[in-house]
Order: C-alpha cells, then structure tokens, then sequence
C-alpha cells in the first residue's frame, strides 16, 4: 500500500456512503491537495511512499517537513497549512479504518508538522490587523458634515444664490 493509493482511497470513503454528503469545493480542495503533493514528489524525484514499516521507501515525518519547506516557497503559509491538514485528515480516515488489519503501519506522518500557535498569540495578531475605531467613528461624523449653505433635498440646483451664501459672483 502506497500513500498515493491511501488518499485516493480515503477521498473514495469521504465522497461515498452515508457520511460522504461532502460539497463538490471540499472534494476540490482535497484533490488541489494531493496533486501538490504528486508535483512535490515528480519534482524532487521521489518514488511513492510506503505507509507500512517494511516497505523500502517508507514514509517518515522529515519527509512530510521537506514537502511542506518545498509548499512554503510556492504559497502563502497559510496554503501551506491547509494542504497539510487536508492529507493529515485523509491519512488519518485511513488509519482508522485499517489500523488493526495492516501490520507495522505507519503512524501519521503529517501529524505535528504545522505548529499551532497559541490561542492568545493568534488573538493578539487578529486583534492587530484590525482596525482602528477611533478612524471609523471619525468617518461616521465626516458623512453627516455637509458644506454650509447646502440644503439637502430642498435646494433648487438652478438657483445659484440659494446653493451659495452671498453674491454666486464672489
């Protein structure tokens, strides 16, 4: 059993069968992720990984680190996390299924490569992109601010002396 084959077979189990009322963009998404991960093993050379302890090119957790090194140079950090996620969720829909029936297989490899920060730290940072307030609360003033002598609604736009105070000359 190969990893390519484990993914497919996992993604044949999530879109079929009772639980398998998944959006046609989740299926997306999870197919994008595994053809990064046949372009990673096509560009790097690699033959396709073994997910049993016997297997010669086993798969192991430095290799699943240099797929997601290679990932980060090509997409955002974030990219990088979903891909990684997508194939820790499938390899791990695999090896529950199949844990008592294949001998030596491999615990998840992609599981601990991408570290979660902390949930104050991840607050700390969303709390800095946002906006000021002090910045909307003075826009919401700005837009009730009209010209002086300009009379909404009631204003004659042909009479130029009623738009402007004083002579419309000056």
């Amino acid at each position: 059993m190969t990893i390519l084959r484990v993914f497919e077979e996992s993604l044949e189990k999530k879109t079929s069968g009772k639980k398998g009322r998944i959006k046609e963009s989740t299926v997306s998404l999870f197919k994008a992720a595994i053809s990064i991960f046949k372009l990673w093993m096509k560009e790097t050379q690699r033959p396709d990984f073994g997910v049993v302890q016997s297997h010669p090119y086993k798969i192991t957790k430095r290799k699943m680190e240099s797929f997601y090194d290679w990932d980060l140079d090509s997409v955002s950090e974030a990219t990088a996390n979903n891909h990684i996620a997508i194939l820790h969720c499938l390899y791990e829909l695999f090896h529950k299924m199949n844990n008592g029936d294949l001998e030596g297989l491999i615990p998840n490899p992609f599981k601990g490569t991408v570290v979660r920060e902390e949930q104050q730290e991840r607050t700390k940072k969303a709390s800095e992109r946002c906006v000021d307030w002090k910045w909307i609360e003075k826009i919401e003033n700005l837009k009730y601010e009209l010209p002086k002598g300009v009379i909404v609604n009631e204003a004659n736009l042909y009479d130029r002396y009623s738009l402007f105070e004083g002579d419309p000359n000056d």
